[in-house]
């Protein structure tokens, strides 16, 4: 299985990278206001699948049997111990659904444009792996689910694809808890910029929550902004990169160890 250590800044990140097949919710992104209104109501934060579910148990296990006798990964992965990432000492939290931002689309937005195009929903989920009877207290891990082709047949299923990104889930919980996201919270992934935000579309509105302080955009953790705000502090960074990349140019990033996932 491959694995993958992602760019951002403090968050090291322990998972496994599958590309998936994507929906993406519009091409227009200079709607009018009626059609903004109509793409908010068709914008969709979906619910992982009882099949995700299973998923998540398996690759639970999967994962105490494998740090089992490996100290050192197991706090590599977030646990102190491998005794507490034994899959008696663990329980999964409620999935976040991952949502990928496009920098080519996000070079190109504008002022008073609809957000919603910019999202690409994928079929992943994040399992917070929370200490068995921890209450509200902070995730020790996660786990990644997708629906990902068979390895033996042509049709699909959902299977653990990655473990680890302990700073990553305790950060989008603490953005959760001090945002007051609603129930229908999800990731925004921008990997070109190496960023990962919380969104909730709650009360008719689509909100972006910063999971760091950054003060070059202004951004303060857990303190929600409105999607359109979010995404035009950062078309600049955007097409910065886009820039670099067709020079061919990398650009200078904080890299992290990648390390073997389970």
């Amino acid at each position: 299985m491959r694995s993958i250590t992602y760019n951002f800044g403090l968050f090291a990140m322990i998972m496994t990278v599958i590309l998936l097949p994507c929906q993406s919710y519009s091409e227009d992104g200079h709607s009018s206001q009626e059609d903004a209104k109509q793409a908010l109501l068709s914008f969709i934060v979906p619910n992982a699948p009882p099949e995700a579910l299973q998923a998540a148990i398996g690759g639970k296990k999967a994962l105490s049997r494998l740090l089992k006798q490996n100290e050192s990964h197991a706090r590599d992965l977030g646990f102190s111990s491998a005794a507490e990432a034994d899959d008696s000492q663990t329980e999964l939290g409620e999935p976040f659904p991952f949502f990928f931002i496009s920098v080519d689309k996000l070079k190109s937005y504008t002022e008073k444009a609809n957000p919603i195009p910019l999202f690409i929903s994928s079929l992943q989920f994040l399992y917070p792996l929370n200490a068995v009877g921890s209450g509200n207290g902070p995730p020790l891990s996660s786990l990644t689910v997708a629906r990902v082709p068979k390895r033996v047949a042509p049709n699909e299923e959902w299977r653990a694809i990655g473990w680890g990104a302990p700073k990553l889930i305790r950060f989008l919980v603490s953005a959760q808890q001090k945002g007051h996201a609603s129930s229908s919270r999800f990731i925004v992934r921008i990997e070109e910029l190496g960023r990962y935000f919380l969104g909730d579309l709650r009360d008719k509105e689509l909100f972006i929550i910063p999971l760091i302080d950054d003060g070059k955009y202004g951004f303060l953790a857990g303190t929600p902004l409105s999607a359109e705000v979010a995404f035009l502090k950062l078309v600049q960074e955007a097409q910065r990169i886009s820039r670099s990349a067709y020079r061919n140019e990398p650009m200078s990033t904080d890299n992290s160890k990648t390390r073997r996932s389970p």
